[in-house]
């Protein structure tokens, strides 16, 4: 039976490029082949201008490309994406808060009252983010959280990684508002919703009532249906994200600052490509200093790099959530190496379908393996590739998830 969805989400879910926008974009386009699907976003400037010329451009090219999925569609501006310094305006009054930046982030008005208008109208509503939860209150139906990470637990482990004290600091204060306030609303939805069964654990160790269930990352059809049988050189290297991320720049960092001089000094011959948005002149002049380095910026299509190389390598040892980066590296036949981290929520085996690595000596040690051994670099890439088709396709993942909300409707009933 065909149920009345509403999404609310804080980016506009399109194009499925990477992280939120790969997840919440597939999701929401598969749940709606199974159910009645609008939407009601916020949307986020910098990723817009990442991808399109202007805002009203790829609010139109958003609203095309999913009008095809949802009858209702909406978008409203983030206050202090509008506002002269309105993030660090906001950062600062969030110290004297209760709640902390995170949930402070999309105080709107404008939205609640476009809430307000529509919340009659439906049997459940989608909350993409704990920064939308907030608004619950609005709603006498049906709802449900997505988690696409356990947002104290992953500002936790940043404070505790930070070296700057004053940055430390703040992000520790923020770790233990978020994690009061994931307490404290878990009664408040009917059904939580995280990544992995990891992150389903560390929901309910903050409060044992949440009702949770999995509902994994998956992989883009473009690079479930893409040629991967091209292994690509084994001395290419090959690291991916949107490089503003903390993450993904820190790995990135890693890479260029401890892995590469240790590996270049035992075989001199490799290439390393760091692919993504927003490098930042750090990773620029690294890549003008030795030209086996290649920086690319930002880029519409990532498949050629990702054919071109033989290895995955992903340094990340922060951050939270499940990386798509992983899944989509191992659909497109790469060997991956990995920081055990960077694998979080992910039923990868050491050694099967993956090498793990924590020091840069593991590092070094592993990619030397591959490079000199093609059947083992083969293996690896077979095996990672059977892992996805086998748990990560996006038709299955929405197919289930839209299953489990007909359930929540209909026990409501």
């Amino acid at each position: 039976m065909k149920r009345k969805i509403l999404w609310l989400s804080h980016i506009a879910p399109f194009p499925p490029i990477g992280g939120v926008l790969q997840r919440s974009h597939n999701l929401l386009i598969h749940l709606a082949q199974h159910h009645h699907v609008d939407l009601l976003s916020f949307y986020q400037a910098k990723p817009l201008l990442t991808h399109f010329k202007t805002i009203p451009s790829g609010l139109e090219q958003a609203r095309e490309a999913l009008s095809s999925y949802c009858n209702h569609i909406e978008f409203l501006p983030i206050i202090s994406d509008q506002q002269k310094f309105g993030q660090p305006r906001l950062a600062f009054k969030s110290l004297f808060s209760k709640r902390g930046y995170t949930i402070n982030w999309l105080t709107s008005d404008a939205f609640a009252q476009s809430l307000k208008k529509i919340a009659n109208n439906y049997d459940l509503v989608h909350f993409d983010t704990i920064s939308l939860a907030p608004f619950c209150n609005l709603l006498n139906c049906k709802t449900v959280l997505n988690h696409h990470n356990i947002e104290s637990q992953m500002m936790q482990r940043r404070a505790q990684q930070e070296p700057n004290l004053l940055k430390k600091a703040y992000f520790c204060q923020e770790g233990i508002k978020l994690e009061r306030y994931e307490r404290k609303i878990v009664p408040e939805f009917d059904l939580h919703v995280t990544c992995s069964e990891l992150d389903s654990e560390r929901l309910r160790d903050i409060n044992p009532l949440a009702n949770c269930i999995s509902v994994p990352n998956g992989v883009n059809p473009e690079f479930m249906n893409a040629d991967y049988s091209q292994m690509g050189s084994a001395d290419t290297l090959l690291f991916a994200g949107r490089l503003s991320a903390y993450a993904n720049q820190a790995a990135a960092r890693r890479l260029v600052d401890e892995i590469w001089p240790a590996l270049t000094a035992e075989k001199s011959d490799f290439k390393l490509i760091i692919a993504g948005s927003d490098p930042g002149s750090y990773l620029d002049a690294a890549a003008d200093i030795d030209k086996r380095i290649t920086v690319t910026g930002f880029i519409q299509d990532i498949k050629p790099y990702f054919k071109s190389a033989g290895i995955f390598v992903c340094p990340i040892n922060d951050g939270g959530g499940t990386r798509l980066k992983i899944l989509d590296a191992m659909a497109m036949g790469k060997a991956v190496i990995a920081d055990p981290i960077s694998c979080e929520g992910l039923p990868v085996r050491d050694g099967e379908n993956v090498l793990l690595a924590k020091t840069t000596a593991d590092y070094v040690a592993a990619i030397l393996e591959l490079s000199q051994n093609p059947d083992r670099l083969r293996q690896l890439a077979v095996a990672g590739r059977a892992l996805v088709e086998q748990h990560f396709g996006y038709n299955q993942i929405g197919a289930n998830y839209a299953a489990k909300l007909e359930t929540l409707i209909a026990n409501q009933q």
